[in-house]
């Protein structure tokens, strides 16, 4: 059983509202967020300041991801098989949240790859206990960001803010995404999957007025911290472009970032929600409509608002000043 974890049950019924979220979408997600706000408490105080939509896309994308096939044994023993079980199963229960199922059920249910246990499907007679089996003590093994594939796992020394989730949340096998920001006065973003039977762009600057694959040390002199890392990296390059064309209305910035992230920033960037479904990504309305993104999605007009969040300061501040932004704000 993990630290503090008795400690977090008992007060399941007076939970803060990230919490109550994640306990609302099921067992697993509200564990996910157990363990990674016991590890960080900064966590939790981040998940405090989101919105109520941003909170709900965190804890969607959390409950989608699998936990490893091992917890199951160690959850079997933790809610039938301890001395403790019989309480721990009544506290979740008082708080509306269905457990992993008893051990002689397929593990079939969500997944994590944390050092905490897991799974099964019914629940057990409440007058037998079953074994507590041996926790597996290989190691257990851990999915990079890179890999893909239809049953995700979660190491749990990842964090579960939606910039920092560094395991891969969405289904698309073998992909890689590109944000392209076209047009630096529109603030334009184009969306492109590419196949890993395609290698990224490959950026073949212009020497007059174009730069590209900057050192990767210096992009903190100019982006946030956080977009920093989720800009694809090569060797000790960024995969990025600029151009500055003798027409200020031409010129462009475009940024290879991490597909795992493209969801986040198209949210933070545009405000539009995007999910994996059936291996591949949609757009999902407020009433629940979907779109299928078939190879590309561009996305314009995004508020001046966002672009210092996003893109830093000196981009920001950059675009807003330039000459063909001014014109724009003239012709409204």
């Amino acid at each position: 059983t993990p630290a503090g974890f008795d400690k977090a049950i008992e007060s399941l019924t007076s939970s803060n509202r990230a919490s109550s979220a994640f306990q609302a979408a099921g067992f697993w997600a509200w564990f996910a967020y157990f363990l990674a706000t016991s590890r960080d408490n900064k966590i939790e105080q981040s998940l405090s300041q989101l919105s109520e939509p941003a909170l709900q896309y965190v804890v969607t994308e959390v409950s989608k991801v699998k936990a490893d096939p091992s917890l199951g044994t160690r959850f079997q023993h933790t809610f039938y098989g301890s001395n403790r079980a019989l309480r721990r199963r009544r506290l979740f229960q008082a708080s509306k949240i269905e457990l992993p199922g008893q051990p002689s059920s397929s593990a079939s249910e969500p997944p994590f790859s944390s050092p905490e246990p897991n799974l099964s499907s019914s629940p057990p007679d409440s007058n037998r206990r079953s074994p507590s089996p041996e926790p597996n003590p290989s190691k257990r093994p851990r999915l990079e960001p890179s890999h893909h594939s239809g049953d995700r796992q979660i190491d749990t020394t990842r964090d579960i803010i939606p910039c920092l989730i560094d395991t891969d949340v969405q289904p698309l096998r073998d992909v890689s995404d590109t944000l392209a920001y076209r047009r630096a006065s529109q603030e334009e973003m184009e969306l492109t999957v590419y196949n890993e039977t395609r290698e990224l762009p490959t950026f073949k600057p212009n020497p007059e007025y174009q730069y590209a694959y900057p050192k990767a040390k210096n992009l903190p002199n100019v982006f946030p911290h956080d977009l920093c890392g989720n800009i694809v990296k090569r060797a000790d390059e960024a995969s990025l472009m600029v151009s500055y064309p003798s027409h200020p209305g031409q010129c462009e910035l475009v940024v290879d970032i991490r597909a795992i992230e493209v969801q986040y920033y198209a949210f933070k960037l545009f405000g539009l929600h995007i999910r994996p479904e059936d291996q591949q990504r949609v757009v999902v309305s407020q009433n629940g409509a979907t779109m299928t993104i078939l190879g590309s999605l561009k996305l314009g007009d995004s508020s001046h608002l966002t672009w210092g969040d996003t893109l830093g300061d000196t981009i920001s501040k950059a675009v807003q000043h330039s000459p063909e932004r001014l014109r724009e704000l003239e012709r409204a």
